[in-house]
């Protein structure tokens, strides 16, 4: 988690109305530019053998990460903004999802074989926020340029199963996968 400052926009060359590097490799043109990540994560597992060679984990978990992006507005590389309004994008990521995965050993034909199973699901949704604040070093949309929410849903479904021969080893597997995602446009200043 942290607030910082982007360093940087300096020019190569020394030109009117450009910092350049060549004058202070310290300067910068970028102040009021900021990138705030936050992230936070839980996760809880559970596993249980028993004495017939069955194994079953299951694992769920839930996360949040939001990225807040504010750029001052009228800036070139090297140039220093004079411009009174900043760029303002605000994204959320809210997933949980969890997987469950099965796991039997059994004899066949005097060799020990392994029969596996797991499904997992996911499900993240993104509300995104896109505008213009009222000053360069604002902290909230003043105008709000766009707003929309993305959304993913995903299955998944995988059964294999070890045959040992000896020496040899043959894994025939089948895995199943359904992904839906999508995008909800709730405004847009500028529609296409």
């Amino acid at each position: 988690k942290g607030r910082f400052e982007e360093a940087g926009g300096l020019a190569l060359t020394p030109a009117a109305g450009r910092i350049s590097l060549a004058e202070s490799r310290t300067a910068n043109t970028i102040s009021h530019d900021e990138l705030l990540i936050d992230r936070f994560e839980a996760r809880v597992s559970h596993e249980y053998k028993n004495d017939n060679n069955f194994n079953l984990t299951s694992t769920v978990w839930a996360n949040n990460m939001s990225r807040e992006s504010r750029r001052q507005n009228g800036s070139g590389f090297g140039v220093v903004s004079t411009n009174n309004t900043n760029s303002i994008q605000d994204q959320d990521f809210y997933s949980v999802g969890g997987r469950v995965n099965l796991a039997q050993d059994y004899m066949l034909s005097e060799n020990n074989n392994t029969l596996t199973a797991n499904v997992t699901y996911y499900k993240m949704t993104s509300p995104f926020e896109i505008g213009t604040g009222a000053s360069a070093d604002a902290d909230t949309i003043a105008t709000l340029n766009r707003q929309l929410t993305r959304d993913t849903n995903a299955v998944s479904l995988a059964v294999e199963n070890q045959f040992n021969l000896g020496s040899w080893a043959v894994t025939p597997a089948v895995r199943a996968e359904t992904i839906k995602q999508g995008i909800d446009e709730k405004f847009n200043s500028t529609p296409n």
